[in-house]
């Protein structure tokens, strides 16, 4: 619109800006996409099995060396949710899988991570650390090669957010590890027809956009190279 050199085509080209970011941060356009990509959230009371390990993906947290404090993500219910099932004996151990998911970082976000846990009454001999991994392929590939030499005939549970589990699954399936897919942190709310969720645009929807078309693309690519 800025560079439109006719009136006309300064209206048009508004009017269009205007419609793109209306569509785009309306919640119900989002949660009607995301409905279709997601996996189904896991229900903790419907988990009857006991699991060797719980694999826990990172981009969780990261360590505040100024202060000693742990910094939590909006990813924290892949393991505030796997927690529940460690203290009641449903998962055995905990295998944290992540790195440093940046060329320039040295930190390890499964150690810090673990760290913590122990402070909060994980024992440190139920904590399995994969801190090598920089994307979900690796995520996969260390964590698999783990699990298959230490407890080749034990169940796995996975647990990543609904909007990544596609493509996490996808790689783990690739390495041959069965998992079943524990699924938190959903995006969409499909069933939700309140005049606000249907009109009023949002502006974190452009975020959540953001991490739906990510995934669009990640899982694309990983089959591409045949990562899943």
């Amino acid at each position: 619109s800025l560079f439109s050199k006719t009136p006309v085509k300064k209206r048009r080209s508004f009017m269009l800006a205007l419609i793109l970011l209306f569509l785009f941060s309306n919640p119900f356009l989002f949660n009607f996409t995301s409905h279709s990509w997601e996996s189904k959230i896991a229900n903790p009371t419907e988990i009857r099995d006991t699991f060797e390990v719980a694999i826990v993906l990172g981009g969780i947290s990261s360590f505040d060396e100024e202060n000693q404090l742990n910094r939590f993500s909006a990813n924290a219910d892949r393991i505030l949710n796997v927690l529940p099932l460690y203290f009641d004996g449903r998962v055995k151990k905990i295998m944290l899988s992540g790195g440093s998911g940046s060329l320039d970082q040295e930190e390890k976000e499964a150690e810090e991570l673990a760290n913590y846990l122990e402070k909060i009454g994980v024992s440190s001999e139920d904590l399995i650390l994969e801190s090598n991994s920089r994307n979900t392929y690796e995520n996969a590939a260390f964590s698999a090669a783990i699990i298959q030499e230490r407890f080749p005939e034990g169940k796995v549970l996975l647990s990543t957010s609904s909007t990544h589990m596609p493509r996490a699954l996808a790689c783990f399936e690739k390495q041959g590890l069965s998992c079943l897919a524990f699924a938190v942190d959903e995006n969409n709310k499909f069933r939700d027809f309140h005049w606000s969720h249907l009109f009023l645009p949002q502006a974190d929807i452009l975020h959540k956009w953001y991490w739906l078309i990510h995934e669009y693309v990640g899982f694309l690519t990983y089959k591409i190279v045949g990562y899943c």
